[in-house]
């Protein structure tokens, strides 16, 4: 009987400390791609990281739950698909890395509910893609 209480003890205490570790991070300084995070004043977010290479970032963007992952719209210019990509960057515990281009001449990336799925939009009439969250990265779009 104490080997199994102290397993689940055990088991629960791992458990606590990883989803605090989690919900910590949204008020660490490294969250938000370590920029002020958002307050009831609208202003333009990360300038110097989302448009290094010129362009623009527009549409919408999304952060994954644990906010280790943002994914953006990056296009050359307004109204125009050619050279349009979602990007991203992904947070590994020592920085932020990125942009990085996920797929191009897609726009308007989401996440469902459970993070596992990112919903975007393709330059065909709008038409709704997606790609699954494996192991090794994401599939194309299908």
């Amino acid at each position: 009987m104490y080997k199994i209480s102290f397993t689940l003890l055990t088991v629960f205490v791992v458990c606590f400390i990883n989803l605090e570790a989690q919900t910590n991070f949204w008020n660490s300084t490294q969250a938000y791609l370590a920029q002020t995070p958002p307050l009831d004043t609208p202003r333009v977010f990360a300038p110097d990281l989302l448009v290094k290479d010129g362009g623009i970032a527009l549409d919408r963007v999304t952060f994954s739950e644990d906010g280790k992952e943002f994914y953006y719209c990056h296009a050359q210019r307004w109204f125009d698909f050619k050279g349009s990509s979602i990007k991203y960057f992904v947070y590994d515990n020592s920085g932020w890395a990125g942009p990085k281009t996920l797929h191009k001449e897609y726009y308007g990336p989401t996440f469902s509910p459970e993070g596992k799925t990112l919903f975007f939009i393709s330059k065909e009439k709008g038409t709704v893609f997606q790609s699954h969250r494996m192991i090794s990265g994401w599939t194309e779009p299908e």
